[in-house]
């Protein structure tokens, strides 16, 4: 089937228009109420995914056997059932050894749980059963990403790449690696090879926008974000990660009430988006409203419990997120607690950030050694990651260690060389240096 391919490149919209045109002949094609349904998954469309996966199952009965595996493993998995998932799943590879698509989705589910290793192998497992098998071996370049393991993780994109020379996410795929350690320019030139395979492909815009808005480079960012949403949804202001990315700059600029009120927008299009009440309860908190801020968390774990995440990666972020509250509500041992929490359910890539909020925490309460250290570790995997840069900075401004401070400093402005005069982080590294504001033309 035609959509599966798109889909297997990642083309979610000629993928979504090839299951609707399969439907349109034949609405009994309980495999094309699955792609639907995994396409959805893919965007973060929760409901839209629920839908048509039910779909799918009311046809199961005209359905081959490999066919009632594939739509039941995914109905598992898209309503947060992962034992019973991981199980048909099993089940699925026992019977079938040469679908590997059930090594992929074993994989995919370890990767949710953070058990890296053990994802590592189901993704070997695919490729052994087909050395050809272009997705799991960009799944394995992550896997050995998350674990720390560069060098084996550009290898394997590079592979990718061979595998699909002509194809738009391979590309994309090893800039994602590049990003991670800290090769921005080298990144940026990668997604923008990835445009010229498929100019209008949505990931590419989507990375493009994020590496902008950490280089400070917010209305770039938003014109990049905005393209990729017109790509899948064809609507920027219907569009809830559009809304979530807008909350994203609205917090780099400061502009903390504008950020709840996006972030609010984005949750009651759809009240699953993680990313939107993530960046609620923060803005909620910047305002000193931490009572609103923890009710939003409460919401946030009852949901992670709910779709059975406890022991994944997006708890170790909910502790994240409760470190930063509680940091900015001054109450710090809850907030060291938190990290301890979040470092326990992280994979390695993710550390940097929390050892980075650690190291906030230890210099707000006055433990300038225990924040170095910290923010070494924060730098470990990426000495140019530009926030980890500030928090230095920031330390050693407090330490009034003048060179120190210059010498850190310095080369974040390098990095935020383009940066939008509004971007806070920026004005404050200036006001850290000593620096006066720059004056309008004419002034």
């Amino acid at each position: 089937m035609a959509g599966v391919e798109h889909r297997n490149r990642f083309y979610l919209r000629e993928a979504e228009q090839e299951f609707r045109q399969s439907l349109a002949a034949d609405s009994g094609l309980g495999m094309a109420w699955l792609g639907l349904a995994t396409v959805g998954y893919m965007q973060g469309s929760e409901p839209g995914a629920r839908k048509n996966i039910h779909n799918a199952l009311n046809l199961t009965g005209h359905a081959n056997r490999r066919e009632q595996f594939a739509i039941r493993m995914w109905a598992h998995r898209i309503n947060f059932h992962l034992d019973e998932a991981r199980a048909t799943a099993e089940s699925l590879a026992a019977e079938y050894p040469d679908e590997v698509c059930a090594y992929q989705f074993l994989g995919e589910l370890a990767s949710i749980t953070k058990n890296q290793e053990l994802s590592l192998k189901w993704f070997e497992r695919a490729i052994a059963a087909d050395s050809t098998f272009a997705l799991s071996v960009m799944s394995l370049g992550y896997a050995y990403s998350n674990m720390g393991e560069q060098d084996n993780a550009i290898a394997a994109m590079e592979r990718y790449i061979r595998l699909e020379p002509d194809a738009a996410d391979p590309r994309a795929s090893l800039a994602d690696l590049f990003v991670r350690v800290g090769r921005y320019d080298e990144a940026l030139e990668l997604y923008r090879a990835s445009l010229e395979r498929k100019p209008d492909y949505w990931y590419a815009f989507q990375e493009i926008g994020q590496v902008y808005m950490w280089l400070g480079r917010l209305k770039a960012a938003e014109e990049q974000a905005r393209r990729s949403a017109e790509l899948v949804s064809g609507s920027p202001e219907n569009s809830v990660p559009f809304l979530a990315f807008l909350t994203n700059t609205a917090v780099m600029r400061g502009n903390f009430e504008e950020a709840v009120e996006l972030s609010r927008k984005a949750l009651a299009k759809d009240s699953t988006v993680g990313r939107a009440a993530f960046q609620l309860a923060f803005a909620l908190a910047k305002t000193g409203r931490f009572t609103a801020a923890h009710e939003v968390i409460r919401h946030l774990r009852s949901e992670l419990e709910m779709r059975n995440l406890q022991e994944s990666s997006g708890m170790a972020q909910f502790h994240l997120l409760r470190a930063r509250v509680l940091t900015l509500e001054g109450e710090y041992e809850g907030a060291l607690a938190a990290c301890d929490s979040a470092l326990g359910l992280s994979a390695y890539i993710d550390r940097p950030e929390i050892y980075r909020n650690l190291a906030e925490i230890r210099q707000r309460m006055g433990d300038t050694e225990g924040a170095l250290d910290a923010c070494s570790e924060a730098l470990s995997s990426n000495p140019r990651q530009p926030f980890a840069l500030l928090t230095l900075t920031r330390i050693y401004h407090k330490r009034n260690d003048t060179a120190m401070t210059a010498e850190v400093g310095n080369r974040l402005l390098q990095l935020w060389s383009g940066a939008d005069a509004d971007f806070s982080p920026l004005q404050e590294l200036r006001r850290l240096l000593g620096q006066k504001p720059p004056t309008r033309s004419g002034s």
